[in-house]
């Protein structure tokens, strides 16, 4: 018997690339200017609201993949993930060096921009082609332990032990520090490099909660909850992170910006995500509803969204030289610029996965045709 499709998970893919194009227009958040700029506010709000967009893809992919030894072998797993997130890095960075340095006067930031094959491999070895691909060296980082990992996924305890684990090292250690503990006490002790990556808690977290917590048998938490608990973390993280950065009120903005706060390691930001993940499980029943052309639809932006990671950063860019043209000015908001972006990027992914869709669909008829 097939397993049933999970519609929430289609539903979480296309949130997390949404909300990590929301952040990545964002990002002027980390170059405040004194005196009130309204913008610079847009941005760090948007910062706290979807601070939470890698946490979820990594909760997802932890949550498809964990426990990937019921459904084939390891080989397979490796295969399959070459193919997808590989392939992907690959395809993606080499579409924004050739970009960046066959039109440098086009984007942002991409000046000077020379093209060597020597240039192009140190950019990726490095991740300084686009380094917003840092969460895909990370999930391989992930699938790289994949194996380790699945030994534990049907046994809770042993899950729950990896997760305590990762949050003294990776959350509880960075919280200390933040709160003005000194490090070197903690660090000779608790400092685990084998559970520092606070990517490893979001990747085994989505597993656990999936599979053992918002379940009959389990702590169900109605969806209502579950958006109450995301909007106090997210107004915690903005009023906690104003706080402590020594702004409070619109005309008092630091000269410089410490993100820990409204970060992937932030206990507001493990909460915000969690919050988000469980939100959507719990609207499975109604997500599940949908049937037909609108399944198709979500299904389609599902898949286009690892293209929309790839590729939003080239199109902010190049909106980026635009912004300041007559009849652009409306593109200078950064919520409606981020729509734009969103919209603009996985058009593109769509019809780049529909087209290799077609041919690689083309290119297996013909293979049989040829063996018959």
């Amino acid at each position: 018997m097939a397993k049933k499709r999970l519609v929430f998970v289609y539903v979480l893919n296309v949130l997390a690339a949404f909300a990590v194009v929301m952040l990545h227009v964002s990002l002027d958040v980390f170059s405040p200017r004194a005196g009130g700029d309204p913008k610079w506010f847009a941005s760090f709000f948007l910062q706290a609201a979807f601070i939470f967009a890698v946490p979820v893809f990594f909760a997802v992919s932890g949550m498809n993949l964990l426990d990937y030894r019921s459904k084939y072998d390891t080989r397979t797993f490796f295969v399959k993930r070459v193919r997808r997130v590989g392939v992907a890095l690959l395809f993606g960075s080499a579409v924004c060096y050739l970009a960046y340095g066959l039109f440098p006067g086009d984007f942002w930031g991409a000046e000077g921009a020379t093209l060597s094959v020597k240039g192009f491999v140190k950019g990726v070895l490095s991740n300084t082609v686009n380094d917003t691909y840092w969460f895909l060296y990370t999930i391989i980082y992930l699938y790289i332990l994949t194996p380790l990992l699945s030994l534990a996924a049907g046994r809770k305890r042993l899950l729950e032990y990896l997760l305590a684990c990762c949050a003294v090292s990776a959350v509880l250690l960075p919280l200390a520090a933040a709160l003005g503990f000194d490090r070197s006490y903690l660090d000779p002790l608790f400092g685990w490099g084998a559970f520092a990556n606070v990517a490893l808690l979001y990747y085994v977290g989505g597993f656990y909660l999936a599979r053992y917590v918002n379940r009959p048998e389990g702590f169900p938490v109605p969806w209502q909850a579950s958006a109450a608990v995301y909007a106090v973390s997210t107004a915690a993280m903005a009023l906690v992170s104003a706080a402590s950065n020594g702004f409070v009120g619109f005309n008092a903005v630091p000269g410089a910006y410490d993100p820990y706060w409204i970060s992937i390691a932030s206990p507001l930001c493990m909460v915000q995500a969690a919050s988000v993940f469980m939100g959507a499980m719990a609207l499975e029943p109604r997500f599940s509803r949908l049937k037909g052309r609108g399944l198709s639809v979500l299904v389609a932006l599902s898949g286009a969204s690892l293209g929309v990671y790839l590729i939003q950063m080239p199109v902010i860019n190049w909106i980026g030289h635009r912004l300041f043209w007559p009849g652009y000015g409306w593109l200078q908001d950064t919520v409606v610029r981020g729509l734009v972006v969103f919209a603009v990027a996985m058009a593109l992914s769509v019809v780049w996965c529909t087209a290799w869709g077609t041919l690689k669909g083309g290119l297996r008829r013909l293979a049989a045709a040829g063996r018959r």
